[in-house]
């Protein structure tokens, strides 16, 4: 099993891989914070794409938005 290694923004969703393998797209931190424990948690290092620091132009209403959704996962995983 693939810990989560990678993140995005798309559509609106914080989008999950485990190497090369989507593993979950949604915006409700309970529901990403299932997917990362179902994929052995996270790595030791979780890189994000450039669309994470541009959310706005991916969907999502605020930086803030996506920003604090991560914060989430990352505090309840």
């Amino acid at each position: 099993m693939s810990k989560i290694d990678f993140i995005a923004a798309r559509d609106g969703k914080l989008v999950m891989f485990a190497g090369d393998r989507e593993v979950i797209a949604s915006n409700d931190p309970m529901i990403l914070v299932g997917a990362v424990i179902a994929s052995g948690g996270l790595d030791t290092m979780v890189r994000g794409s450039s669309s994470c620091w541009e959310a706005t132009d991916y969907g999502w209403a605020s930086q803030r938005d996506f920003d604090l959704v991560w914060d989430k996962v990352c505090d309840l995983a």
